[in-house]
């Protein structure tokens, strides 16, 4: 009987997964050494029991504690399971949430890089500006040299209209830096965000895996009776515990991501408005360079001080012409009013002045030639 008990013995200690209380393996050696069935009935009792415990056979708690006929542990075990697959579901959503802010960050600094681009882009249309008006004072001094009056006036015109241009994009270009500015501070928001967020993570994070190596040290499986039942209750804690831990680093990186997100938002109003910008930055320049065009035509024209005069004529009555319709006053109406006033009569001379007036108003819907 001893023989047949340490022979139980020895192989339960090789079955059986480490920790398992020793009284468990005697009480199960005792047993099979009191029976007085046959050698094959005790074999056949020593190949389920060892069936049931075999190592590394990937049992389940519910399983094991129905099989080993302990009711108690049934419910731990499903509760165990339950808390695996859920640790499971979280570690992906951790994953999958970690993935999303990187992606963020990462789109972030492009977003970023292009709003400086777009900044630059429209201090450079202010130096384009800049530069067309210093070549049209330089043409307006060889017209002084050259005496052609006329010529150095259209000049002057036309540089005072760059002024006026330049002031705006001076507005523009102010708007942009400060929306830049406003970028970055934002950018600097979420990293100081996220630096307080990531202390917190790291601290869970340590939890996280004293937790892991708590259940990896304990019993792979409880053995029936109070000691087994303690274990699982031990173990669910424990996955409860580790399951909160991860559920809170869940959380701290959806508030990481989800403040990348809002700047990222940010960002994209931003280039909208910045991308605008340059567009009318770079209308500013192409009239500027268009006057540059026509002032190079005039002062190279056969007769210079005649197209000088015909481009300055056009550019007084387009104004009069946009003047008229931001008055809302019809032409028609205006020129038969200043005939009217010159000449009471319907003479001659009225007619003419009426389509000279009517010529002058409409050569300044025409580029001049």
């Amino acid at each position: 009987m001893a023989r047949v008990s340490n022979t139980v013995r020895e192989y339960l200690q090789q079955v059986l997964p480490p920790g398992v209380d020793p009284g468990v393996v005697d009480e199960m050696a005792r047993k099979v050494a009191r029976s007085p069935a046959p050698a094959a009935t005790l074999d056949a009792e020593l190949a389920v029991f060892g069936k049931r415990f075999q190592v590394g056979c990937p049992q389940t708690f519910a399983v094991a504690a129905a099989a080993a006929g302990d009711e108690a542990l049934a419910p731990l075990g499903k509760a165990i399971e339950a808390h695996q697959a859920a640790v499971q579901g979280l570690r992906d959503a951790i994953a999958k949430v970690e993935a999303e802010g990187r992606a963020i960050e990462a789109a972030n600094q492009g977003k970023a890089a292009e709003v400086a681009q777009l900044v630059q882009s429209i201090a450079s249309r202010k130096s384009d500006l800049e530069s067309a008006q210093e070549k049209k004072g330089r043409i307006g001094m060889a017209a002084l040299i050259l005496g052609i009056p006329a010529v150095a006036k259209v000049s002057a015109v036309q540089m005072v209209m760059d002024d006026v241009r330049i002031k705006e994009l001076d507005g523009q270009l102010a708007t942009a830096r400060e929306a830049q500015r406003d970028a970055e501070t934002r950018l600097a928001a979420h990293a100081a965000r996220k630096a307080t967020l990531t202390t917190k993570l790291t601290a869970l994070q340590q939890k996280e895996v004293e937790l892991v190596h708590g259940l990896a040290t304990a019993p792979a499986r409880p053995v029936g009776g109070h000691l087994g039942a303690a274990q699982a209750a031990a173990t669910l804690k424990r996955r409860e515990a580790l399951q909160a831990n991860l559920r809170s680093q869940l959380e701290l990186l959806e508030a990481v991501r989800d403040s990348a997100a809002a700047v990222g938002v940010h960002l994209d109003g931003a280039i909208r408005d910045l991308r605008a910008q340059l567009a009318a930055a770079d209308k500013l320049v192409e009239a500027s360079q268009k006057d540059l065009l026509q002032l190079v035509k005039v002062i190279t024209a056969d007769d210079p001080a005649a197209a000088a005069t015909r481009w300055l004529d056009q550019q007084v009555a387009a104004k009069t012409k946009a003047l008229m319709r931001e008055l809302g006053l019809d032409v028609n109406v205006y020129i038969s009013r200043l005939v009217k006033e010159a000449y009471p009569a319907n003479t001659p001379e009225a007619e003419l002045l009426r389509r000279e007036l009517t010529k002058a108003l409409q050569a300044g819907l025409r580029p001049p030639g």
